[in-house]
This record gives C-alpha cells, structure tokens and sequence, in this order.
C-alpha cells in the first residue's frame, strides 16, 4: 500500500476541511491529503487516463489548495477526489481515493470485468461503438494489453528495439485511410485505456509506432494474428472499414 510521504508532511498545509502532504516542489501533485480526517493517496491507475475529456474541467471546484484544485468524484463505486494543478497549462487531473480504500480500488480498476470494449475513429464522436457483451474480450484485451505493454516499455522504436521481431514499416500511402481506435472505459465512465495508437494495413490491425517523415513511412508493430483477424472483422461489420 501506498505510503505518505513523511519527508514532506512537516510542510502539511491545513486549508479548510482539507490538511494537504505535498511532494517537496510547488509543480508537483502530492501523494496524498487529508479530507475531513480521512486521507486520500493516488497511484491506483497507473496505465489509464480521465475517460474522454476529463473529468468534471469546467465544474466549480469542491475546494482548492494553494497549488491545486478539487473535485469531488461522483457516480463511482468508491469515494473519490481528483485534482487540478493551478499551474498546468493543460488539463491534467489527478485522481485520488481513500487510503483504506486503495487495495479495492487498485483491484477494481484493474478487472477487465469493470470495463465496457469499444471501436471507432479517432476524434468521431458518432463512429464510436460500444460493443454488446457477447465480444470477445480476450482477443480484444490480447491487443490493448499488448499495446500497454509497449508504452511501458524503454528502447522501443529505437535502434536496439525490443520488439523488432514484430515491427514492420509500412508506406504512408499504403495504410488504410482511417484512424481506428480500440479501448475499454470503466463502466463509471472515470476511466479509459490509450485510444488512438492504432493502423490498419493489408486487412491486419497492428499498434502504431512512430511517422518517419523522411522517408514518408510508419512503423508498426503486430498484434496477436487471431485478435487482429476479429478486430477488422468487427470493424468490418459495423461498417467502420471496407476490406479490399
């Protein structure tokens, strides 16, 4: 379990209802903060985002800190708090649940079972489909897992790329004209694997690597044979990309 940091807590500051561990410099997020004598830590989602724009950005806060502001989480399973650094020139929440909590939450989070599975095309809110509960999600999540796995990863794309033996490169000119995106959000809508790093090349679904504009060329990298077969499929049936 995630432990306060006790370096910082001589510089707790009390604001309200609210007694607040930073880290030790104003820019970052703390690791934790009291709230009405319970303490909340973060560090319990460490491969999701905020589920499309983040969450509540234009809401009146619930109470600010001198570095941050609060939010109040509704609508989910545990009690949650998410916060806003003041300083950020873009919005980039922290989410916060109780400490005693933190076990169950990770745990949560972390079954696939809490999630809905959706397809669609990056940046079109009405291509985006959510898919009914008879899909195969193991051949879903052999793919999204996958591509976690090489965010995760150090060296990728680079000269000694651990994953080279399933890397190709792949003609601008070539690839489908469609940006697709897979992902699961949890079922309260709070959070969402990476969408969008994802081609579509000769009738196969692979995880985008990086554009070389030099010689106009991307690199991809494989998925599971069986999962990317199902994947264009599903496309395929919701009219999302014609195979050739």
């Amino acid at each position: 379990m995630k432990k306060i940091n006790i370096l910082c807590v001589v510089a707790a500051m009390i604001v309200g209802v609210a007694v607040i561990f930073p880290g030790c410099t104003s820019d970052s997020n703390p690791d934790s903060i009291e709230i009405d004598g319970a303490t909340y830590v973060n560090g319990f989602y460490n491969d999701l985002y905020f589920s499309g724009f983040a969450y509540r950005e234009y809401d009146t806060a619930s109470f600010e800190t001198d570095n941050h502001y609060w939010w109040k989480v509704e609508e989910t399973p545990f009690e949650m708090y998410c916060a806003q650094h003041k300083e950020k020139s873009w919005w980039n929440p922290v989410a916060y649940c109780k400490e005693n909590e933190l076990d169950a939450v990770t745990a949560y989070y972390a079954d696939t079972a809490n999630y809905d599975y959706y397809i669609g095309i990056y940046a079109d809110d009405t291509a985006q489909i959510l898919l009914d509960s008879g899909v195969n999600t193991a051949l879903l999540e052999s793919a999204i897992s996958k591509n976690i796995e090489l965010d995760n990863a150090t060296g990728v794309g680079g000269i000694f790329d651990p994953y080279k033996d399933i890397k190709i490169t792949i003609s601008y000119g070539d690839r489908a004209d469609i940006q697709p995106v897979l992902y699961r959000v949890s079922k309260d809508g709070l959070f969402t694997t990476v969408q969008s790093e994802w081609i579509i090349y000769d009738n196969s679904f692979y995880i985008f690597g990086v554009y070389d504009g030099s010689s106009d060329t991307y690199s991809a990298y494989k998925i599971d044979e069986e999962a990317s077969e199902y994947i264009i499929g599903l496309f395929s049936i919701y009219g999302l990309y014609k195979q050739s």
